[in-house]
């Protein structure tokens, strides 16, 4: 089948943790792309157009990430990416990505809210939709007066705990960031 476009495929880069400490999920992002992709070629195609998966590493580093996310739209010339598990590398995918090369990128994680943008697609929960329905429903159904939230220190449960402080008052008690690398943990008092 041809269009205007011509034989022209879609050019689709996906930027996923296949090595360091998120590559058993970002592993399984990379198969499910690449099925997806095989997919919609065997049954046809997507618009007139089939589907060319451009697959690259981050590593669970988002400086990678970021670099891999420039060359996918510099030099590969990708109409779209997906991509990303952290919030933070959402955010160094973005700059080269949208803000720079003008891509559509579509985020396929649970993530903190407060990203609007026309080429950004976050399909993944917020935390309205996840953690504020849970955590009073669990302090109803226990008789909890106050919760703690043990968390690792980066953007999503920053936001997250905040909202959650906002939503819940005084019965959201302290915030327990833990580290990833074995370090030792710090309560914060919330309010």
């Amino acid at each position: 089948m041809t269009t205007s476009s011509g034989d022209r495929s879609i050019k689709v880069g996906v930027i996923t943790d296949m090595a360091g400490p998120l590559s058993f999920l970002g592993i399984t992002n990379a198969n499910v792309a690449e099925m997806v992709a095989n997919d919609i070629n065997t049954i046809g195609d997507l618009l007139g157009r089939r589907i060319d998966l451009l697959l690259e590493d981050s590593a669970t580093t988002d400086r990678i990430a970021e670099a891999k996310s420039r060359k996918l739209v510099e030099e590969n010339r990708v109409d779209g990416v997906f991509g990303g598990i952290y919030s933070s590398t959402r955010q160094a995918i973005k700059g080269p990505a949208v803000t720079a090369g003008r891509k559509l990128y579509i985020y396929p994680e649970q993530y903190e809210g407060q990203e609007c943008h026309p080429l950004i697609f976050c399909t993944g929960p917020v935390p309205a939709q996840q953690v504020e329905p849970l955590i009073p429903w669990l302090m109803q159904k226990t008789g909890a007066k106050k919760f703690c939230c043990p968390s690792a220190d980066y953007i999503w449960p920053h936001v997250m705990n905040q909202k959650l402080c906002t939503r819940m008052g005084s019965g959201l008690d302290s915030c327990l960031w833990l580290f990833w690398h074995g370090q030792t943990t710090r309560p914060d008092p919330i309010s």
